[in-house]
């Protein structure tokens, strides 16, 4: 936790000096490169790291098999995005995209090389040099985008921000571990690992094409600035969600995992686990909700206020992206990726289909696609996770309930009361401090009426309980 708040103050701080260095039309063209990276990108990985983070033992020559299974898909990716660079600049309608698309392919070899060493850090729970690691990449990372943005550079320094921050991770991923590879060998010993990962990799292809689909049909029928305005206000809407649930899941699945003959350990994990993560990010997600126009103005400047409305028209979204890791951990856990695959074939293409309705309607009419889509099948999920678990659907919709009901009824008075009593600040520090100070009171004291112990400070306290007992 406390290097993904490290890694908080680094994206919002590279972001708030690159948003006034840099145009919308810079975010812009890196966002639809980014979109097409990222996307082919899951094919290095094909869910290889988290079949050597769970399972309970594993050798030496399965895990050098994986690496170079890692590292050919990467080499092949590589290559696939220098013939199709051409295709996707057309695509867009950007030349730019060729070069950018060029440089950014070497990151993906480079982070391929990593990922083997990068699963044997998380499953020894070698979080100090896993955190030092990853914190120190991104800020050299940062110097770099900095340093070329005030030289003038425009788009080149978010590429190679992306770029310096794939080759320390290749670096110093290797050398952390100490761990060389040895050449494959009795390949066949590895496929119980290939069908884990394959059935995890298509639910995260699925998956990752519904989250970015967005993207490109915003880059596609709307533009680059349309993308710039929208992009970086789900970033900024993500931020909690993505800094509580990373952290976490690094820690809960190889525990999970080690906890399975043990129903009785695994549910309490498991809710202590959900308990933590709403009680960290639901309050927070209220908060930005109610502060959309002066987080934007502070964090991007004034120039990005539609950014504010499609934050808000987002939120949302963010509230069932927060369920969505813990949800993911029963099956990985448990072993039941293919049940997690099932789900993504039917849910992948409902979100799509509703983006393609709400583009109609421009950024905005996307953004509430997006919100109904991922809210509506969010239940539906947990139920489907929860059946022939022992996790309960009625104890985690308890707990669900007990956050959300007094973060909403949080943001709904503190509305009110800056709706009755005029206060004429423009947005900025000033107004952000007034709101967050009414409605962090507000949600303290409707936190402890409505749940009296079982709160969100509470839980927090009864993690801490369960991590030191158990």
């Amino acid at each position: 936790m406390i290097g993904q708040g490290a890694s908080v103050v680094l994206q919002f701080g590279s972001l708030a000096v690159l948003a006034r260095l840099l145009t919308p039309e810079d975010f812009g063209l890196v966002g639809m490169a980014a979109v097409v990276i990222a996307f082919v990108a899951f094919f290095k990985d094909f869910g290889l790291t988290q079949a050597t983070v769970q399972r309970k033992e594993i050798d030496a020559q399965n895990v050098s098999n994986l690496f170079w299974i890692n590292l050919g898909l990467s080499a092949v990716i590589a290559f696939l995005l220098f013939a199709l660079s051409p295709a996707i600049a057309a695509f867009y309608g950007k030349s730019e995209l060729i070069k950018i698309i060029w440089v950014l392919a070497i990151g993906v070899l480079l982070e391929g090389a990593a990922l083997q060493h990068r699963a044997l850090m998380i499953r020894a729970m070698e979080f100090k040099k896993l955190v030092s690691i990853e914190v120190g990449s991104r800020f050299i990372g940062v110097v770099v985008a900095v340093t070329l943005a005030n030289a003038g550079k425009g788009y080149w320094a978010l590429v190679f921000m992306s770029l310096a921050g794939a080759f320390c991770h290749c670096l110093l991923f290797s050398i952390s571990t100490g761990w060389l590879p040895s050449f494959p060998r009795n390949l066949s010993a590895s496929r119980p690992y290939l069908k884990y990962g394959a059935n995890l990799f298509g639910f995260n292809l699925l998956n990752f094409f519904s989250r970015n689909a967005d993207n490109v049909i915003i880059g596609r029928f709307i533009g680059a600035s349309g993308l710039g305005f929208y992009a970086n206000a789900y970033k900024l809407l993500m931020f909690p969600v993505l800094q509580v649930n990373a952290p976490l899941s690094r820690v809960m699945l190889p525990s999970l995992s080690r906890l399975l003959q043990d129903d009785e350990r695994f549910t309490a994990a498991y809710y202590a686990s959900i308990k933590s993560i709403l009680a960290l990010t639901f309050p927070g997600l209220g908060l930005l909700l109610l502060c959309a126009p002066s987080v934007v103005h502070i964090t991007l400047g004034p120039q990005w206020s539609e950014s504010a409305v499609v934050f808000r028209l987002l939120a949302p979204a963010a509230f069932a992206s927060a369920l969505n890791m813990t949800t993911g951990w029963i099956f990985t856990s448990t072993g039941r990726t293919d049940r997690m695959l099932k789900w993504a074939i039917f849910a992948a293409p409902f979100t799509v289909l509703c983006m393609f309705l709400g583009v109609e309607y421009g950024i905005r009419g996307v953004a509430v696609a997006v919100s109904l889509s991922m809210a509506s099948i969010r239940i539906p999920y947990l139920i489907y996770a929860c059946k022939g678990t022992p996790i309960m659907f009625r104890e985690v919709l308890k707990i669900i309930s007990a956050v959300l009901v007094p973060t909403l009824l949080a943001v709904a008075c503190s509305v009110a009361a800056f709706a009755v009593v005029s206060f004429e600040i423009s947005e900025g520090w000033q107004r952000l401090l007034m709101q967050t100070v009414l409605y962090v009171g507000l949600f303290g004291i409707l936190d402890t009426l409505i749940n009296r112990r079982n709160g969100s400070i509470f839980s927090l306290i009864t993690l801490k309980q369960w991590v030191v007992g158990k």
